[in-house]
């Protein structure tokens, strides 16, 4: 649910990605597994249908080195406390918040809807 709901902030937002042809994990769009659409403020962008190769190209050298690079962040928590919606869900790695304490608009969890768990 989190990935569907990513997917479509990322279309009505867009990229601004201006050297990396949107073919980086950086890139919203490319990160989400979106090609590039017409909010996109990118230049010279290789994440379209016109440019398929080199975007699977890269899709595999990325996969190579990281396998789970596109996975989601977000799991199923075991803890019954840390609850959302309609699913119990928690960040697998933990946020890198120190100081702001996850209250932050970049923190991960925050974004997501998640309450942070121990491993943030």
């Amino acid at each position: 649910q989190i990935d569907l709901h990513r997917r479509d902030d990322v279309s009505i937002m867009g990229c601004t990605c201006k050297k990396s042809k949107c073919l980086k994990l950086y890139c919203v769009c490319f990160g989400a597994s979106v090609m590039c659409g017409i909010n996109c403020r990118c230049i010279t962008c290789h994440n379209t249908p016109s440019h398929e190769q080199s975007r699977k190209d890269a899709i595999r050298c990325i996969l190579a080195r990281n396998p789970s690079a596109f996975d989601t962040k977000f799991k199923k928590a075991a803890d019954a406390r840390v609850v959302t919606t309609n699913k119990t869900l928690a960040h697998k790695l933990g946020c890198k918040c120190r100081k702001s304490f996850c209250t932050k608009k970049y923190c991960e969890c925050y974004n997501a809807g998640v309450k942070c768990s121990g491993s943030c």
